[in-house]
């Protein structure tokens, strides 16, 4: 893991966040610190809710066994491979109170593997804290979470802020939400199933363009899911799940688009 971590130099900014009117930064060499040495998370996060969490869930992450960490290292690359989700420049901002699956691969390994740089918003913060740090000349560009963030997304993109928001736990996509830049994605069992995406990049699949959310679904499966129908549902396999997953009462249909049924 922590070998891992080293892939970023340890100068670089590893997570942002706002405490009070304090714009606050951690970089790559005092999270492999932290690691390393065992120390309180509290300290490095100046009491901050959100912070502390980040670098709790990297210690959590530290513990796993072997099997565990590599399940959510491939399904950080499925996340990363086809999609345009890290361009090293922009940072990615993670709700806090986003699942524990979806902190792990998208808050966490993404930015490492794609070299960004993390945000987090603690349960109390929103968009002024997204301004601030966006006036700090943070390029902000992806925003994940839970459905608190719908506000968040709304009151950054009409400051100037336009971000592309990734729900999880809110039920399916719909025409609306994707004209707003809001897309449904799935998590289930510790990993990251599918997400739905702007149509631009459009996914183009032999000589016939698709979207990237398809209305009433959760967006593609991501790549390397092996999909089984079966009885009234489907049972997903791969190398990146500790064991086979069912999902009763879900379909994935031959454009790999994930709904329930």
């Amino acid at each position: 893991r922590k070998d891992f971590l080293r892939q970023r130099q340890p100068d670089h900014r590893a997570l942002h966040w706002v405490n009070g009117v304090q714009a606050c930064s951690c970089t790559w060499g005092e999270v492999l610190e932290l690691l390393e040495q065992g120390q309180d998370p509290s300290a490095l996060a100046h009491g901050h809710t959100g912070a502390q969490q980040w670098l709790e869930d990297w210690r959590a992450l530290d513990g796993l066994d072997e099997e565990e960490w590599g399940g959510l290292l491939l399904n950080a690359h499925q996340l990363a491979d086809p999609y345009n989700l890290g361009d090293g420049k922009a940072a990615v901002t993670i709700d806090s109170l986003a699942p524990l699956a979806v902190r792990r691969v998208w808050g966490l390994l993404l930015p490492v593997i794609t070299r960004v740089e993390v945000v987090v918003l603690g349960p109390d913060d929103g968009a002024a804290e997204l301004g601030l740090l966006s006036r700090e000349k943070l390029l902000l560009r992806n925003l994940i979470g839970t459905d608190r963030m719908r506000e968040v997304h709304r009151v950054a993109g009409a400051a100037g802020v336009p971000l592309t928001l990734y729900l999880f736990g809110e039920g399916p996509q719909n025409a609306g939400d994707a004209g707003k830049g809001i897309f449904t994605a799935h998590e289930s069992a510790g990993r990251i199933l599918s997400f739905s995406m702007p149509p631009d990049p459009v996914i183009h699949k032999g000589d016939v363009a698709h979207p990237g959310w398809m209305e009433k679904s959760y967006g593609r499966m991501l790549p390397g899911f092996v999909v089984h129908d079966v009885g009234e549902g489907v049972e997903l396999s791969g190398k990146m799940l500790s064991q086979n997953v069912v999902l009763p009462g879900w379909s994935v249909d031959e454009r790999g688009f994930l709904s329930e049924s």
